[in-house]
């Protein structure tokens, strides 16, 4: 279960435990589907949309990521 997150805690960079275990979650989700996720390429995803010029919905790029 995942625990609540304090409004402050949202814009704060991942901290080094946060990093692993986002990474541990990437290779679960690559080990249980098609979808080969690593640490590495859902950066590069995130900074791509982060780059467009409009702003892009999760309810859109979320089927591209997870297939």
């Amino acid at each position: 279960m995942a625990r609540p997150t304090s409004p402050d805690k949202l814009n704060a960079p991942l901290t080094d435990d946060d990093t692993t275990a986002f990474a541990a979650l990437l290779e679960d989700v690559s080990e249980r589907t098609e979808q080969g996720l690593s640490l590495e390429h859902v950066d590069g995803f995130i900074t791509a949309l982060i780059c467009g010029p409009r702003q892009i919905l999760p309810s859109e790029y979320f089927p591209v990521l997870l297939g």
